[in-house]
């Protein structure tokens, strides 16, 4: 990873803010200092939960002890911010559960809270764990009001709702990913966007060390966005971040918001999921929760079904979507 990070560094101009997904198990100071050294300065820690019963449930292989030493690790490795994700809705779960879980990472200090609900992906062993499970999942009602728990602590701790599923301190950079417009991923299973091309690299290391080797790119599916499919990825990732922009829609396609979509905005206001707010629109709270529905079936029906068909196939010659 540090000759990557060096090696990335030299090649191309890097921005300001270089992040890295560690999981607890792997969270050492030695480990934790030695990616500080060598640039890293935002940090996502993969938690999910400090509660043994349970990250015992998702078949986390660490305990709730080793988690709050992975945090306290990360806290004292002076990143400029450290992100907690943890899940919510898992079975069996409680609000006082969650509410344990989200008041220990604010507490701590951290620089944003990632919350995503459980996501059962065909292809996993989640799916067949909960399958064997007596213990059933939070229904969506339950998990409405574990995201308002969420909110109604941030408040109280100093963050403030970044996405759909994040809460940022206000001085704190925010790590993210999905949001850009345009990324490129390395290794076997990234994905990409550049331009008007979105494409995933295969899933097989062997498939993907060969393919390298002998000078061949990686790329295991790829389809071309057009103009509608480019400005569907914009408001859909808008939509995510909470807030859509009428300058930046402006600068990104050179027309004006209003005026393809008025009559989408002008509904979605009447109906309470958005609120004009000068030079953008924001999801309400109602909103919020609907399109925390909403990503959750994006998630099912496009990511299942690419992740799920990379997972089987290394070079797939076709996938339909939709």
């Amino acid at each position: 990873l540090l000759d990557l990070i060096a090696f990335l560094t030299c090649s191309f101009q890097i921005g300001p803010e270089i992040g890295v997904e560690v999981h607890p198990s792997d969270a050492s100071v030695e480990n934790l200092s030695t990616l500080r050294r060598s640039g890293v300065n935002l940090l996502s820690l993969g938690v999910q939960s400090f509660q043994d019963v349970l990250l015992q449930r998702i078949s986390r292989p660490y305990d709730a002890e080793n988690a709050k030493e992975a945090l306290a690790n990360a806290m004292s490795a002076d990143f400029d911010s450290v992100d907690v994700d943890l899940m919510f809705g898992l079975p069996g779960e409680t609000e006082d559960q969650l509410e344990h879980d989200v008041e220990y990472a604010f507490k701590a200090g951290i620089g944003q809270l990632s919350a995503y609900p459980l996501i059962v992906f065909s292809f996993t062993k989640m799916a067949e764990i909960l399958a064997r499970s007596s213990t059933p999942k939070p229904s969506w009602w339950q998990e409405r009001k574990m995201l308002q728990i969420i909110e109604e602590l941030s408040k109280t701790y100093g963050y403030e709702r970044t996405s759909i599923w994040t809460w940022t301190r206000k001085e704190k950079a925010q790590y993210t990913s999905v949001t850009r417009q345009n990324f490129v991923g390395f290794g076997a299973g990234a994905a990409s966007r550049f331009s008007n091309v979105f494409y995933s690299n295969t899933c097989s290391v062997s498939e993907y060390v060969k393919a390298v080797d002998t000078g061949k790119l990686p790329i295991a599916l790829c389809t071309s966005l057009d103009e509608k499919d480019q400005i569907a990825w914009w408001l859909f990732w808008a939509a995510y971040r909470m807030s859509i922009s009428k300058q930046e829609f402006k600068r990104v396609f050179n027309r004006e918001l209003n005026g393809r979509f008025t009559l989408y905005l002008k509904t979605l206001q009447y109906l309470g999921i958005l609120k004009e707010e000068g030079t953008e629109y924001r999801l309400t709270d109602n909103g919020g929760f609907l399109f925390h529905l909403v990503e959750q079936g994006y998630s099912l029906d496009f990511l299942d079904k690419m992740w799920g068909t990379l997972s089987s196939e290394a070079w797939p010659k076709r996938l339909v979507l939709g």
